[in-house]
C-alpha cells in the first residue's frame, strides 16, 4: 500500500464512536478513530517499512501515527527520529505505545527511556518510563541492570502519589514490579 492508499484506508475506516471515545482521553483532530484491528489489516499489507512510517508519523494524524509505530522498522529507527517522534506524542496512545514501543527495541532505549523519564513535559516522561517498561519486559534477567530497576522502582514508590496521571498509571500498571519480583527468583 502507498501513502496515499492508507490515508484513504484510514478516511474509509473512520469510527465516529470510537473516535469520540479517544477525544475524551487526549487525541485530537485530524484523526478518524480506526478501530487497532482495522491498522492491523494495513500492517499485514505493509511489513516493517521505514521510510512510510516516519511519513505517516510526520502527518500529525493519530490514526497514522499509531500506525507508523506498527510498522516503523526499529532496526533503521535512529535516535534523531526517535526525538522526533517523542516530541509530536501528544497523548498516551502515542507516547506510551507508538513511540515507547518502538524505542524499546532500539540500541537507545535506556539513553532514551532516562533522558524522557527526565522530562518536565509529561507525555515525554510517560514515554521514557513506558519504554524502560517495554524494554525490560521482553529482555533476559542477564542483559538488565537489576539494581538501576530496583532504584527506579524506589523512585516510583516515593514519587507514585505526585506524579502525573499518566505516568502514575503505567508505574502502576507496568512492568517494573514484575521484572522486579522475578529477578528476586
Amino acid at each position: 500500500m502507498t501513502f496515499e492508499q492508507i490515508m484513504q484506508f484510514l478516511r474509509e475506516h473512520e469510527n465516529p464512536g470510537g473516535k469520540k471515545v479517544l477525544m475524551r482521553h487526549g487525541a485530537r483532530d485530524p484523526f478518524y478513530g480506526v478501530r487497532i484491528g482495522d491498522l492491523k489489516k494495513v500492517v499485514k499489507k505493509v511489513g516493517k517499512n521505514h521510510e512510510l512510517a516516519k511519513r505517516l508519523y510526520a502527518t500529525e494524524n493519530s490514526d497514522a501515527m499509531y500506525l507508523a509505530g506498527l510498522i516503523a522498522d526499529e532496526t533503521r529507527m535512529s535516535r534523531r527520529d526517535l526525538q522526533e517522534w517523542v516530541k509530536k506524542a501528544y497523548w498516551y496512545m502515542l507516547s506510551e505505545v507508538a513511540v515507547a514501543d518502538v524505542a524499546a527495541e532500539t540500541p537507545h532505549w535506556k539513553e532514551l527511556a532516562r533522558e524522557w523519564m527526565a522530562s518536565e513535559r509529561e507525555m515525554i516522561a510517560c514515554a521514557g518510563w513506558a519504554t524502560y517498561s517495554a524494554a525490560i519486559s521482553t529482555r533476559p534477567n542477564g542483559e538488565l541492570d537489576l539494581r538501576e530497576i530496583g532504584e527506579l522502582l524506589d523512585v516510583a514508590e516515593r514519587s507514585i502519589h505526585t506524579a502525573p496521571e499518566y505516568i502514575d498509571k503505567i508505574i502502576q500498571r507496568g512492568n517494573l514490579g514484575k521484572k522486579r519480583n522475578r529477578a528476586r527468583c
